[in-house]
């Protein structure tokens, strides 16, 4: 299906009308096309890279979108504002594909997670230890029989 993607945009956008908004309408219909594919089948084995092929796959579809809107006839406020957004949507999914890689593919949010479990699991042990009479330890010690085999009792205390 990528590879369908990047025949489509390439080969396809270039013998289609060159230079005409049909093309851009065939790229925006393509890269939308591309789009559910990704979001409805989740084709990668992670959830992260799912979620970097969705925000990539979105930012190109708004940069098409954008385009589009640009060949549109209108005044010199609204163009510039429609420049701006054309700009700025996909900055923002790019951002968000490099914060997926160096979060979640880097490993970054897992160090964090485990730093967070690491301080509640101190706080933990700290007022266990504090509390000695709530802290019962029980032991279990193999016993040998006289074939050699170890039986796993627990040993019997006497008041």
């Amino acid at each position: 299906m990528v590879l369908l993607n990047k025949t489509m945009m390439c080969g396809g956008l270039v013998v289609l009308a060159p230079g005409s908004p049909l093309q851009v309408l065939f790229a925006i219909l393509v890269m939308l096309l591309h789009l559910l594919f990704v979001l409805k089948l989740a084709p990668y084995v992670k959830d992260s890279e799912d979620w970097s092929a969705f925000f990539s796959t979105l930012g190109l579809c708004l940069m098409s979108l954008g385009a589009y809107s640009m060949m549109l006839d209108m005044d010199a406020q609204q163009m510039d504002i429609i420049g701006l957004v054309t700009a700025m949507l996909p900055l923002f999914c790019i951002a968000v594909v490099v914060g997926i890689m160096i979060f979640v593919d880097g490993g970054l949010w897992n160090k964090i997670q485990e730093r967070k479990k690491n301080k509640t699991t101190n706080k933990t042990k700290q007022t266990t230890a504090g509390n000695s009479s709530m802290a019962k330890v029980t032991k279990v010690t193999p016993i040998s029989s006289k074939d050699g085999i170890k039986n796993w009792e627990l040993p019997v205390v006497k008041n």
